[in-house]
């Protein structure tokens, strides 16, 4: 089981990398593609129907191999659409950043502030990271990545 944990987490990472590629690929050749816009909120609805459609095969098929019994907790419907709602706009976002910056300026600003939120979000409710030692290797990392990001901000891109 964990190999394939570790198989499915690399998978999702490399979708989640690869996520606003197409995107940012038909802003950057815009004559390459007729009628097409810099502005990257232009492909925000077909991207996201992409997904919808994709998660609705994927719950289909997940039906099926449950003989139409599949397990559904009640209590995580409410969380599971605010936090599409967030992704959402928050993605809408990286494609409107990407679009403008690039992607190699855009994805490292955005993957920042996540992270650093799930961090305080383990010390400060979670108590996941507790400890003198735990606290500074948080702070010095948050540091770093702020510094990183002043930097990539400062670059031509």
């Amino acid at each position: 089981m964990r190999i394939i944990g570790y198989i499915l987490a690399i998978v999702s990472g490399l979708f989640f990398g690869l996520n606003v590629s197409p995107t940012t690929y038909i802003t950057q050749h815009l004559g390459k593609f007729q009628g097409a816009k810099k502005n990257g909120l232009n492909y925000v609805f077909a991207h996201y129907t992409g997904i919808l459609l994709t998660s609705f095969f994927y719950y289909v098929l997940y039906i099926i191999g449950k003989r139409n019994k599949p397990y559904l907790d009640v209590q995580s419907i409410l969380p599971a659409f605010i936090s599409g709602i967030m992704w959402g706009i928050a993605q809408a976002g990286l494609i409107f950043a990407s679009a403008i910056l690039g992607q190699s300026i855009a994805f490292p600003l955005a993957s920042v502030g996540p992270a650093v939120i799930a961090g305080l979000w383990s010390i400060l409710y979670i108590k996941v990271i507790c400890g003198l030692k735990n606290y500074l290797i948080f702070g010095v990392g948050t540091v770093i990545r702020a510094v990183a990001c002043v930097l990539i901000a400062l670059t031509d891109g």
